[in-house]
């Protein structure tokens, strides 16, 4: 320990440590860390710190040493920080303890009905008047999150314009895009067709991989490959979600066949939604 030390810092913790001495020393303090109370009494010549920065659960009876010579020494203030810095700091993990405890999380795996959105030409709505497309966006999300939680289903991932929903039941997830796209169709006519917000929404029955609420794996790429052959404002299917929602749906369907799509090695068979000629589809 230096002899200008005003606070001593001790935590069996390295990670710890560091987050502390940096946010101190950033302060104009001077820190002199340490990993136990051993190892941290001033030696012959050198001045007792000002403060001294203690782990709450410092194991050993050098801690409590420590703490009582200091106090015998100088008027030595003691602050135990140890639990309120995990409440809000996390505690910090070295990278290869972080890679440990993100590849030691349980992997399950389960057969789930994948919905993949996002809007067409999103980046040309927002060059031309962003602040407009925000709004109408998160005004849009509210109605299509309210038809996911209305058909059982959960969204699982969402960034920007992109939302990745999971279904029990590929009818269900079916019912709720079918639903989705005819709301947001209405809401669309109030604005010139230019302006439109339109999503695209493919469907696929999949064997995915979830790991803490998130879905991994081909059935999740799948279903953004089906979305992104669907039309806007529009629903794309694969085969296997076809055979399953047939005659359980209000709408027909358009055998597209064999379609070759990005990072997908085999073609995907794909079915569009037929909707009914409206204004909206017309226009």
């Amino acid at each position: 320990m230096t002899d200008t030390a005003h606070i001593l810092i001790v935590d069996d913790e390295p990670g710890i440590r560091e987050v502390i001495e940096k946010y101190l020393v950033l302060h104009g303090l001077t820190v002199a860390p340490a990993a136990s109370g051993g190892d941290s009494r001033p030696g012959a010549g050198e001045s007792v710190p000002q403060l001294l920065v203690v782990d709450f659960d410092l194991p050993g009876q050098d801690g409590l040493t420590l703490t009582r010579w200091l106090h015998e020494h100088g008027n030595v203030d003691t602050v135990k920080i140890h639990t309120v810095l995990r409440r809000f700091s996390g505690s910090p993990l070295s990278p290869h303890s972080r890679w440990a405890q993100r590849h030691s999380r349980p992997l399950t795996r389960k057969i789930a009905a994948i919905m993949a959105a996002d809007v067409a030409s999103y980046s040309r709505l927002v060059a031309e008047n962003e602040e407009e497309t925000l709004h109408l966006l998160a005004d849009y999300r509210e109605v299509f999150d309210d038809f996911v939680d209305r058909y059982g289903g959960r969204v699982f991932n969402a960034a920007g314009d992109s939302v990745m929903s999971e279904f029990s039941s590929a009818v269900e997830a079916t019912r709720a895009a079918i639903d989705i796209q005819e709301a947001l169709r209405t809401r669309n006519l109030s604005h010139p067709p230019n302006r439109w917000l339109q999503f695209r929404i493919g469907i696929t029955i999949a064997d995915v991989v979830e790991r803490q609420g998130e879905l991994l794996g081909d059935g999740v790429n799948l279903a953004a490959r089906l979305e992104s052959l669907a039309e806007p404002g529009g629903i794309c299917i694969s085969r296997s979600v076809h055979e399953a929602v047939a005659n359980k749906v209000s709408v027909m369907f358009r055998d597209i066949g064999e379609c070759g799509v990005k990072n997908i090695p085999t073609p995907i068979h794909a079915f569009l939604v037929e909707w009914p000629e409206t204004e909206a589809n017309r226009a």
